[in-house]
This record gives structure tokens, sequence and C-alpha cells, in this order.
């Protein structure tokens, strides 16, 4: 069996629709939308195509209207295109982005998988990067009954091995900021998870932001789409 998992999407159709392969089953660990340009396919293609999808922080503010409560660097910009993704996607897109739940769990070739978009104990919000310390780790994992859990949300594709669980965050395909623009995502096959990076068309998601957003929002997207790295 071979699964796809993707996350962070953030709106990048240009991002999403080249994603490489044939998939049994895609995965998706949350946000659908902010800071792209283009929500409607984005969000089309993850209600018609995905296994199983939980809710990230933006797509509860977009989905609500709430805080993201994203970080203070990426916030300006989080405000500006949560204004224009609500007025854009409609109704049906607004409920089933604020309806989406924070836990799923499947079962794929026998392996019990579960999503959180952040962590298991804060699944929409918390930060907590892979180096935080392994007893920081246990606590989060404990009790909840996987073999592999997929998380997404810090933009940091990894997989690491705690208290006998996998924990796979397959990066950001829409927005990588690790340094690397290339799209992230992960891949289950034969039970195994691996990363995976691929190139797709920027300059067409930065034309669209840039068509889209004020200018000042425009240039710090641009900027993060073709460096991988966020303007200091």
């Amino acid at each position: 069996m071979r699964v796809a998992v993707i996350s962070d999407l953030h709106a990048n159709w240009a991002a999403l629709r080249a994603l490489p392969g044939t998939y049994d089953a895609v995965l998706c660990a949350g946000d659908l939308v902010d800071y792209g340009a283009e929500p409607e396919p984005v969000v089309r293609f993850v209600r018609d195509h995905v296994t199983a999808v939980v809710q990230g922080n933006h797509d509860y503010a977009v989905g609500t209207g709430e805080d993201c409560r994203c970080s203070a660097l990426f916030k300006p910009a989080s405000v500006a295109t949560r204004q224009v993704m609500r007025q854009v996607l409609g109704p049906s897109d607004l409920s089933f982005l604020a309806g989406l739940p924070t836990v799923a769990r499947v079962t794929l070739g026998g392996q019990r998988i579960t999503l959180f978009h952040a962590t298991p104990r804060d699944p929409r919000f918390r930060y907590l990067l892979a180096t935080a310390s392994p007893a920081e780790w246990e606590r989060e994992v404990e009790g909840v009954d996987a073999d592999l859990v997929l998380l997404g949300h810090t933009h940091r594709p990894v997989i690491f091995r705690v208290g006998g669980v996998t924990v796979a965050n397959a990066g950001s395909l829409g927005l990588p900021t690790d340094g690397d623009p290339r799209a992230s995502y992960a891949v289950i096959e034969d039970g195994e998870v691996r990363l995976a990076r691929f190139e797709y068309p920027t300059e067409e998601a930065v034309r669209a932001v840039e068509g889209a957003f004020d200018p000042t929002t425009a240039a710090f997207l641009a900027r993060v789409l073709r460096t991988g790295t966020p303007p200091s």
C-alpha cells in the first residue's frame, strides 16, 4: 500500500496539483488555507480526494474567524490573507474548515495511524520541535494508541521514534520555511514512512499572491515561496 502524507498546504494550488505519484490513500495533517492565494481548489481537492484530514490552526481561524495564534513574524500575513480567504470561500467550505476534527485515526495496510496538526495534547496550536527533550515528547504521545503519529504545524520535516511510536512530520507542501523552497511531503509504503520533496512552478504561486494581496504581504510571501526562508 502506498500512502501520501501532506500538510500545511496553505492554499498553494500550484504545489498541490504537482504532487508526484499515484497513491492508494492521501492523509492530510491540516492547514489547508492562509498565505496562498488559491484556497478554493485546495479545499476542493481535500474534500474530494483525502482519506483523513485534521484541523490546523489556520483552518480553525479561517473557518471560525478566531485568532490562529501563529508566530509574530507571520501574523501580519496571516491576518491579511485570512480576510481574503473568508471572502473567497463559500459557506460550505468555511463550514467544512470549522468542522474538521482535531484528531483522526485510520488503519491502512494493518498500520494504526493517528493524525494531529500540532501535538497530541494541543492539536491546534502548540509548536514543539523534534529537538525538544525525549521526556517532553514521551508525555505528548502517552496514551496515543498508534503505530505511527503524523503531525504538521512546524513546517519542519522529520521522522523520529519516541515511546515505541514513530512520529513523522511531513513538513509543508505549500509554504516551506526550512530553507528549502521545494514542496515537502511524506510517503508511507509497505508500512515504512519516508520524507520526500519535489519542485513545482513556484513563480505561478508567486504571481497568484501578487495578484491577490497587498504589496507588503505579497512581497513577504513571495520571499518565502522563492527561498523557503522568511525575512529576518
